[in-house]
């Protein structure tokens, strides 16, 4: 499943929320055993001098850092 969502995202998949996936993990999940739950946590980068860059599970990362860049310079005005 992991895999699956991975590769969705890699292919421009954006409509897959964490809450999406996090149905389709427990309904897979209702018909064979998991080993290893589906990790939807926002992704947490520190960034040197500026603070912690947060992504969300259904954002690309470069997204997530111009939208970063951007609040830093406007908030350096």
């Amino acid at each position: 499943m992991a895999s699956f969502i991975t590769g969705a995202r890699a292919n421009g998949v954006r409509w897959l929320e964490a809450s999406h996936a996090s149905t389709v993990m427990e309904r897979l999940c209702a018909l064979k055993p998991c080993f290893k739950p589906l990790d939807v946590r926002p992704l947490s980068l520190p960034v040197e001098g500026i603070g912690t860059l947060q992504i969300p599970f259904n954002q690309e990362p470069a997204e997530g850092v111009v939208i970063m860049d951007l609040k830093t310079r406007v908030l350096s005005f």
